[in-house]
């Protein structure tokens, strides 16, 4: 005969079991939707930075290619006036002409410090150097930036589309799959690149 304590007692485990079955269940609903918020905002945020990195890097070979530009319209110019003195200078030597020859020299001299002096960034060999390590250095941020967003992109796809963690995505409405990053394929015409 079963009293009704035993009874009380089995209703009450049961009640308990029950309640215990429900919190584990909205604890681990609760920990996977704050999973997915992260694991989304992850995803976001490496998009962000990867675009903020394309944009830097943009600005800083824009930048590069406008020094070296300068560079070259002034250096064309130099080399123009050094080549018309230096000429002036074997003329001058030919005929005999020595106040026109140390004229010449001094002036062919003037110019090619003045090729050093305008542009000591580029003619510097440690300058170069230290440009081109910017440079590999945007590309390196950029690269790994790129490798980051697409790793996490990778992370919530798999997550969003396991079979638990899909329940509570779909439940919840989140996207079922952020797109890797795709480009347009296209063939390069070198002669239209060296022409710009």
């Amino acid at each position: 005969m079963v009293s009704w304590k035993h009874i009380l007692i089995a209703v009450v485990a049961i009640f308990v079991t029950l309640l215990l079955a429900v919190l584990a269940i909205l604890g681990w609903w609760s920990a996977t939707y704050n999973d997915l918020i992260n694991t989304e905002q992850r995803v976001q945020e490496g998009h962000a930075r990867y675009n903020g990195t394309l944009d830097l890097t943009a600005e800083k070979i824009d930048a590069l290619w406008q020094v070296y530009d300068r560079y070259l319209s002034h250096e064309s110019e130099v080399f123009r006036e050094a080549t018309k003195e230096r000429a002036q200078y074997y003329k001058s030597v030919r005929e005999g002409n020595v106040s026109g020859t140390v004229e010449s020299a001094l002036a062919f001299q003037v110019q090619a410090l003045q090729i050093k002096e305008a542009f000591p960034q580029i003619v510097s060999e440690h300058l170069s150097e230290q440009t081109q390590a910017e440079f590999s250095s945007a590309i390196n941020e950029l690269k790994t930036s790129f490798e980051d967003w697409m790793y996490q992109t990778r992370i919530y796809n798999s997550k969003r589309n396991s079979f638990y963690t899909g329940i509570v995505g779909n439940y919840h409405n989140f996207p079922k799959q952020y797109p890797y990053y795709e480009t347009q394929r296209t063939k390069l015409n070198i002669s239209e690149i060296l022409n710009k």
